[in-house]
């Protein structure tokens, strides 16, 4: 599952994303339980990260198992100094031109980017058995910045 975002930031910026299944929609629909916490919410749908090839941002994807609307899970990035605000994302760009390309270092140009400079990335393998057939929400934050989307 692939999912781009556009984020205009500057460097020190990250963006990391929330989400899964609303909790109202999946309560009142689905009869599903929603809960504070990742590993046991039935809206939070697991994912493995596919690209860890950045080092600034590898960290914080080590024990991050589940696209969820909770922030940090327990086990997300123990010992890092800064925290994660949830799934953190790649910067890309369409500009063949850039230095930096995803299939390197993780960050920076992919031919998967159709639209333009600035769109943030999201590159896992997603349980999809766990969505609403095929569908889920997600929403953005950029750190040390404008905050959420």
């Amino acid at each position: 599952t692939v999912v781009f975002i556009k984020g205009s930031t500057q460097v020190g910026q990250n963006m990391f994303a929330l989400g899964g299944i609303d909790h109202a929609f999946a309560e009142s629909v689905l009869g599903r339980a929603c809960n504070g916490k990742a590993s046991t919410s039935e809206c939070a749908i697991p994912i493995t990260h596919k690209n860890n090839k950045n080092g600034y941002t590898k960290p914080w994807k080590q024990g991050d198992h589940f696209l969820d609307w909770y922030g940090a899970e327990d086990s997300q990035c123990n010992g890092c100094s800064n925290i994660p605000f949830g799934t953190p994302l790649e910067w890309t760009t369409n500009n063949v031109g850039n230095p930096y390309t995803v299939e390197s270092n993780g960050f920076g140009y992919t031919s998967l980017n159709k639209y333009g400079p600035d769109m943030w990335m999201l590159d896992v393998d997603m349980d999809c058995s766990r969505t609403v057939e095929g569908w889920f929400e997600i929403k953005s934050f950029i750190s040390n910045g404008p905050g959420w989307d």
